[in-house]
Protein backbone atom coordinates (compact mmCIF):
# COMPACT_ATOMS: atom_id res chain seq x y z
CA UNK A 1 0.00 0.00 0.00
CA UNK A 2 1.56 3.30 -1.04
CA UNK A 3 -1.41 5.63 -1.48
CA UNK A 4 -0.92 7.14 1.97
CA UNK A 5 1.65 9.62 0.60
CA UNK A 6 2.61 11.40 -2.59
CA UNK A 7 6.33 12.11 -2.70
CA UNK A 8 7.63 14.80 -5.07
CA UNK A 9 10.98 16.47 -5.62
CA UNK A 10 12.67 19.41 -7.28
CA UNK A 11 16.28 20.43 -7.85
CA UNK A 12 17.53 23.59 -6.14
CA UNK A 13 21.21 24.24 -6.85
CA UNK A 14 23.14 21.16 -5.75
CA UNK A 15 20.27 19.90 -3.61
CA UNK A 16 17.12 17.88 -4.09
CA UNK A 17 14.12 19.18 -2.16
CA UNK A 18 11.55 16.52 -1.27
CA UNK A 19 7.94 17.35 -0.41
CA UNK A 20 5.02 15.16 0.51
CA UNK A 21 1.63 15.04 2.18
CA UNK A 22 0.09 12.14 4.05
CA UNK A 23 -3.42 10.84 3.41
CA UNK A 24 -5.73 7.86 3.92
CA UNK A 25 -4.22 6.98 7.30
CA UNK A 26 -7.68 6.50 8.79
CA UNK A 27 -7.66 3.08 7.16
CA UNK A 28 -4.54 2.07 9.07
CA UNK A 29 -4.86 1.73 12.86
CA UNK A 30 -6.61 5.02 13.41
CA UNK A 31 -3.90 7.14 11.68
CA UNK A 32 -1.55 7.17 14.69
CA UNK A 33 1.89 8.04 13.30
CA UNK A 34 4.78 6.41 15.15
CA UNK A 35 7.60 7.59 12.89
CA UNK A 36 8.27 8.93 9.41
CA UNK A 37 11.61 8.32 7.67
CA UNK A 38 13.20 9.70 4.48
CA UNK A 39 15.47 7.23 2.69
CA UNK A 40 17.83 7.35 -0.32
CA UNK A 41 19.30 4.56 -2.42
CA UNK A 42 21.27 4.26 -5.66
CA UNK A 43 18.77 3.71 -8.47
CA UNK A 44 18.11 0.04 -9.09
CA UNK A 45 19.90 -1.04 -5.91
CA UNK A 46 18.10 -1.86 -2.67
CA UNK A 47 20.60 -0.12 -0.39
CA UNK A 48 18.40 2.35 1.44
CA UNK A 49 20.13 4.85 3.70
CA UNK A 50 18.13 6.78 6.28
CA UNK A 51 18.50 10.54 5.82
CA UNK A 52 16.11 11.76 8.51
CA UNK A 53 13.57 10.35 10.94
CA UNK A 54 10.84 12.09 12.88
CA UNK A 55 8.71 10.54 15.60
CA UNK A 56 5.04 11.32 15.81
CA UNK A 57 2.88 13.16 13.32
CA UNK A 58 4.95 16.38 13.26
CA UNK A 59 6.81 15.12 10.19
CA UNK A 60 3.62 14.65 8.22
CA UNK A 61 3.18 16.93 5.23
CA UNK A 62 6.76 18.12 5.58
CA UNK A 63 9.76 18.81 3.39
CA UNK A 64 13.35 17.58 3.40
CA UNK A 65 16.42 18.90 1.53
CA UNK A 66 19.09 16.42 0.52
CA UNK A 67 22.59 17.62 -0.36
CA UNK A 68 23.45 15.00 -2.96
CA UNK A 69 26.80 13.42 -1.96
CA UNK A 70 28.06 12.71 -5.50
CA UNK A 71 27.06 12.41 -9.12
CA UNK A 72 24.88 9.51 -10.11
CA UNK A 73 21.39 8.04 -10.09
CA UNK A 74 19.42 8.14 -6.86
CA UNK A 75 15.96 7.18 -5.69
CA UNK A 76 14.00 8.36 -2.66
CA UNK A 77 11.11 7.05 -0.59
CA UNK A 78 9.28 7.56 2.70
CA UNK A 79 8.88 4.85 5.31
CA UNK A 80 5.99 5.40 7.70
CA UNK A 81 5.23 3.36 10.80
CA UNK A 82 1.64 3.74 12.02
CA UNK A 83 -0.43 2.16 14.74
CA UNK A 84 -0.12 1.63 18.47
CA UNK A 85 2.75 -0.56 19.69
CA UNK A 86 2.97 -3.49 19.52
CA UNK A 87 0.39 -3.41 16.73
CA UNK A 88 2.14 -1.32 14.08
CA UNK A 89 2.29 -1.37 10.29
CA UNK A 90 5.16 -0.23 8.06
CA UNK A 91 4.17 1.59 4.86
CA UNK A 92 6.28 2.80 1.93
CA UNK A 93 5.55 5.75 -0.32
CA UNK A 94 6.04 5.92 -4.07
CA UNK A 95 9.68 5.99 -5.18
CA UNK A 96 11.02 8.99 -7.11
CA UNK A 97 14.27 8.90 -9.06
CA UNK A 98 16.92 11.49 -9.86
CA UNK A 99 20.03 11.36 -12.05
CA UNK A 100 21.89 14.32 -10.62
CA UNK A 101 24.37 15.95 -13.02
CA UNK A 102 26.07 19.37 -12.86
CA UNK A 103 28.78 19.05 -15.50
CA UNK A 104 29.95 17.01 -18.48
CA UNK A 105 33.57 15.86 -18.57
CA UNK A 106 35.12 15.42 -22.01
CA UNK A 107 38.19 13.25 -22.62
CA UNK A 108 40.05 12.69 -25.88
CA UNK A 109 42.90 10.85 -27.57
CA UNK A 110 44.71 10.81 -30.92
CA UNK A 111 45.81 7.80 -32.97
CA UNK A 112 47.52 8.87 -36.16
CA UNK A 113 45.06 11.25 -37.81
CA UNK A 114 42.01 9.97 -35.91
CA UNK A 115 40.67 11.99 -32.99
CA UNK A 116 38.48 10.12 -30.47
CA UNK A 117 36.26 11.88 -27.93
CA UNK A 118 34.25 10.50 -25.02
CA UNK A 119 31.98 12.17 -22.49
CA UNK A 120 29.88 9.24 -21.27
CA UNK A 121 32.35 6.96 -19.53
CA UNK A 122 32.40 6.21 -15.83
CA UNK A 123 32.71 9.46 -13.93
CA UNK A 124 32.09 11.61 -16.99
CA UNK A 125 28.49 12.44 -16.13
CA UNK A 126 28.60 14.75 -13.12
CA UNK A 127 25.06 15.72 -12.17
CA UNK A 128 21.81 16.28 -14.07
CA UNK A 129 18.35 14.82 -13.82
CA UNK A 130 17.02 13.65 -17.14
CA UNK A 131 18.04 11.90 -20.34
CA UNK A 132 20.42 13.04 -23.08
CA UNK A 133 18.42 14.54 -25.93
CA UNK A 134 21.39 15.44 -28.13
CA UNK A 135 25.08 16.29 -28.04
CA UNK A 136 26.90 18.73 -30.34
CA UNK A 137 30.65 18.35 -30.81
CA UNK A 138 32.47 21.63 -31.51
CA UNK A 139 36.02 22.10 -32.82
CA UNK A 140 38.38 25.07 -32.87
CA UNK A 141 41.49 25.39 -35.03
CA UNK A 142 42.43 28.88 -33.82
CA UNK A 143 43.20 28.27 -30.14
CA UNK A 144 39.60 28.74 -29.05
CA UNK A 145 38.84 32.05 -30.74
CA UNK A 146 36.05 30.43 -32.76
CA UNK A 147 34.31 27.06 -32.42
CA UNK A 148 32.44 25.33 -35.21
CA UNK A 149 29.92 22.48 -34.78
CA UNK A 150 31.21 19.35 -36.47
CA UNK A 151 28.52 16.82 -35.53
CA UNK A 152 25.26 16.64 -33.61
CA UNK A 153 24.38 13.25 -32.14
CA UNK A 154 20.86 12.40 -31.01
CA UNK A 155 19.61 10.16 -28.24
CA UNK A 156 20.71 9.22 -24.77
CA UNK A 157 23.53 7.04 -26.15
CA UNK A 158 25.20 10.10 -27.67
CA UNK A 159 28.39 9.93 -25.65
CA UNK A 160 31.31 9.38 -28.06
CA UNK A 161 32.60 10.68 -31.39
CA UNK A 162 35.62 10.18 -33.63
CA UNK A 163 36.85 11.80 -36.83
CA UNK A 164 39.85 11.73 -39.14
CA UNK A 165 41.63 15.04 -39.79
CA UNK A 166 43.68 15.57 -42.93
CA UNK A 167 45.48 18.69 -41.70
CA UNK A 168 48.13 18.39 -38.95
CA UNK A 169 47.85 20.80 -36.06
CA UNK A 170 46.47 21.37 -32.59
CA UNK A 171 42.70 21.36 -32.23
CA UNK A 172 40.45 22.23 -29.32
CA UNK A 173 37.23 20.31 -28.73
CA UNK A 174 34.22 20.75 -26.51
CA UNK A 175 30.74 19.21 -26.43
CA UNK A 176 27.36 20.71 -25.58
CA UNK A 177 24.96 18.14 -24.15
CA UNK A 178 21.24 18.79 -24.09
CA UNK A 179 19.35 16.96 -21.33
CA UNK A 180 15.58 16.68 -21.38
CA UNK A 181 13.39 16.40 -18.35
CA UNK A 182 12.02 12.85 -18.06
CA UNK A 183 8.29 12.66 -18.61
CA UNK A 184 7.72 9.94 -16.04
CA UNK A 185 5.79 11.25 -13.02
CA UNK A 186 8.23 9.84 -10.49
CA UNK A 187 11.39 11.44 -11.91
CA UNK A 188 12.94 14.73 -10.81
CA UNK A 189 14.39 16.97 -13.48
CA UNK A 190 14.49 20.02 -15.71
CA UNK A 191 15.64 20.73 -19.25
CA UNK A 192 19.24 21.90 -19.43
CA UNK A 193 22.21 22.33 -21.79
CA UNK A 194 25.67 21.75 -20.34
CA UNK A 195 28.98 22.66 -21.99
CA UNK A 196 31.93 20.40 -21.26
CA UNK A 197 35.50 21.28 -20.50
CA UNK A 198 37.85 21.88 -23.44
CA UNK A 199 40.40 19.26 -24.53
CA UNK A 200 43.45 20.02 -26.69
CA UNK A 201 44.56 17.35 -29.18
CA UNK A 202 47.50 17.49 -31.58
CA UNK A 203 47.38 15.68 -34.93
CA UNK A 204 50.73 15.08 -36.60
Amino acid sequence: MNDFATLNGTIVGASIVLRWSLAHLSEVNGKTVVSNTVQRSPTGVEQWVTLATSTGADFAGATYTDLVPAEGDFQYRLVLIVGIAPHTVTLHSNIISANFVTAVTLTGSVSGSVVSLDWGGAGNAVGYVGEVESATVERSADAGVTYFPVRTLSGRLASAYSESLSQPGTYLYRVKVSFENPETPDAIGRDQVLTSNVVSLTVS
